[in-house]
This record gives C-alpha cells, structure tokens and sequence, in this order.
C-alpha cells in the first residue's frame, strides 16, 4: 500500500467515523432538547438520571472488554473462520453480559422510581432497556469495526 493509498483511506475512514459521530450527538441532543421541553421537571430529571444509570452500568459491564479487542482481532482475522468465530465469541459473551446485567438494571431503576412515587413511568424501563442493550450490542460492533479498520490500514 502506497503512503497516497494509506492517507486516502485514512480520509475516507475519519469521514465517516466523524459523519456518524456527529449525526450520533445531533441526534442524542436533538432528542434532550425536544424532552426538556415537552416533558415536566420531574420527568426529564428521571429520564436523565436513567439515561446516565445506562450508560454508567455499561461502562462498569465493559470489564476491560474494549481494551483486549483491538489487541486480539488481528490474531483471528488469519482466517474468515477464526474471524467468525471470534466474532460469535464476542458476541455471545456480550449477550451474556447484558442479559446478566438486566436483574441489576430493574433493581437500580426501580429504587430510583420508588421513593419518588413514579412507579408508573413503566415507558422509562422498556426503552431504558431497550437503550442498555442496543448500546451494549452497538459498543462492540463498532470497536470491531475499528479493529479492522487499524489492522487493514497498517497491513
């Protein structure tokens, strides 16, 4: 690969890492901005309390996993089947992980629920959940996309 090669590649990948990064936060903060003002005060200081408990519980989930990724996917990727299986791997812990996870997650919503008398916010939990697996889901997806990325553009 030529140096011309390996810098146009490098701007087509930060192009498109920095085109969904940027959708990714105008839309998060899109969605902030149309909460606060359609939600009252004690529900959009709910929903931002779960929304850090998510992402919180799924940093501490992680375990170092993100780390060994980027370190390990050039090692499998020798073979589409080594790949595929590492891949199954990944995800299949995971899956594991979160689904775990969920008993802990009910339980911490539910404490924060109480004391305030929102028990009947149930919409928090089911899309609280439903954004504490597709995240989860989504984290290692796009660190194997960037595993690939760092293994093509230095071979």
């Amino acid at each position: 690969m030529t140096l011309k090669q390996l810098l146009d590649t490098f701007s087509w990948a930060t192009n498109w890492n920095a085109f969904a990064y940027i959708i990714y936060k105008c839309t998060t903060t899109s969605i902030t901005f149309f909460l606060y003002a359609t939600l009252d005060q004690d529900t959009f200081s709910l929903y931002c309390n779960f929304n850090s408990l998510i992402f919180l519980m799924l940093l501490w989930l992680d375990l170092g996993f993100s780390k060994s990724i980027a370190a390990f996917c050039p090692l499998y990727e020798v073979t589409s089947s080594a790949f595929k299986f590492f891949i199954h791997q990944l995800l299949r812990y995971k899956c594991i992980a979160l689904l775990a996870a969920i008993p802990i997650y009910i339980m911490v919503m539910h404490s924060y629920t109480t004391p305030l008398a929102l028990e009947h916010h149930y919409l928090f939990f089911y899309v609280g959940l439903a954004l504490f697996l597709s995240e989860g889901i989504n984290a290692v997806i796009r660190l194997l996309y960037h595993a690939h990325f760092f293994k093509k553009s230095i071979t």
